[in-house]
């Protein structure tokens, strides 16, 4: 399949024009319209018949072939709105391979926890808990993965060193979040 996509690749790049918001529009309306992905092709009233290979070649009963969708793997999140007293914001960054690699994130892990063992994390990141409020949920869709998210505000005495500790100013403009990890924000 690489190799196909390489050399359709090769042909597009010859033909496409500067501006290719148009002619990219309707090449998918010719395959949502004509083409007919696992149906009948309408190959007499395409506009462009004498270019496809698929006609030319007697195999459009063979092409195009529609792929099957992967199901999204679930994976269940907490994610921590942790903030100081003055409004400082606890972020960190994430690992620099996989999904969203070397973006900056709320802190989270894997799992759906419960209050009390969130007190015990509060307490391993050496943090003076002033309160805890568990937030609605949310889900965030990727295209392969579905994360559906458990939600805690949180309130702390101060700042600790597990975490980078940004005002609400910088979080705006130098340290934007995944969308992912935003809309906790909002």
């Amino acid at each position: 399949m690489p190799e196909t996509k390489k050399k359709i690749t090769e042909i597009v790049q010859e033909i496409l024009p500067n501006e290719s918001g148009d002619f990219n529009e309707g090449i998918m309306e010719i395959g949502e319209k004509i083409c007919v992905p696992n149906g009948i092709p309408l190959c007499e009233k395409c506009p462009i018949k004498q270019y496809c290979y698929a006609r030319t070649h007697n195999i459009t009963d063979e092409i195009p072939v529609r792929i099957k969708e992967t199901k999204r793997k679930i994976e269940n999140k907490t994610v921590f709105v942790i903030t100081t007293e003055n409004g400082k914001v606890a972020i960190q960054k994430r690992a620099n391979k996989g999904l969203l690699a070397n973006l900056y994130e709320l802190p989270n892990v894997n799992g759906i926890l419960e209050e009390k063992d969130i007190k015990r994390m509060i307490k391993k990141w050496n943090l003076k808990l002033v309160k805890i409020n568990q937030e609605k949920d949310k889900t965030h869709i990727f295209t392969h993965i579905e994360w559906h998210m458990k939600h805690y505000q949180i309130t702390v005495k101060e700042e600790n060193t597990d975490f980078i500790w940004i005002s609400q100013k910088q979080l705006n403009e130098e340290y934007p979040l995944p969308t992912a990890f935003a809309k906790f924000l909002k």
